[in-house]
């Protein structure tokens, strides 16, 4: 039997909002059947700030590099794995306000998440109905909006 004290990871998300108010998300669906939405981003890797980590995952996931802002919140939750066998990872989730380029039309990175399927434009009304990784994401984004938020571990 593995280690199963959870290993301690930082990662860089991005909030964006189009002029109708809806928010750059990823599509991730399970083997099975489990829909959920998260924002682009991801791990920080050794020696790369949170910054450069948030533009080389978002040129992965949704195609294009981001410009980082302010930081909205951080907030720490565990994360099971849905892999059989592989050990939770203790996050570390640190989101930024953050500019796209002009005219950005959402798509597939060069390298996305294993069960990302789509990025797409998620409207404001569906943060209360849809199912987010971490399960508290729609209470970072609103809170968040007024000063950087710590929402503590989840």
């Amino acid at each position: 039997m593995g280690n199963t004290v959870p290993e301690i990871r930082n990662t860089a998300k991005a909030i964006c909002y189009n002029g109708a108010g809806a928010i750059l998300m990823l599509k991730k669906a399970y083997e099975d059947g489990t829909i959920f939405f998260t924002l682009p981003g991801g791990s920080q890797e050794p020696g790369e700030s949170l910054e450069e980590a948030l533009i080389r995952e978002c040129e992965e996931e949704i195609g294009t590099a981001v410009i980082p802002g302010k930081l909205q919140y951080i907030h720490e939750y565990i994360k099971h794995s849905r892999t059989p066998g592989k050990n939770p990872r203790h996050k570390v989730e640190f989101g930024f306000s953050c500019t796209l380029p002009d005219r950005y039309v959402p798509q597939m990175g060069y390298n996305p998440d294993p069960h990302q399927t789509e990025v797409l434009w998620l409207p404001s009304k569906q943060l209360l109905t849809a199912s987010f990784i971490p399960a508290r994401l729609p209470q970072c984004l609103e809170a968040g909006k007024a000063s950087p938020l710590y929402l503590g571990l989840e």
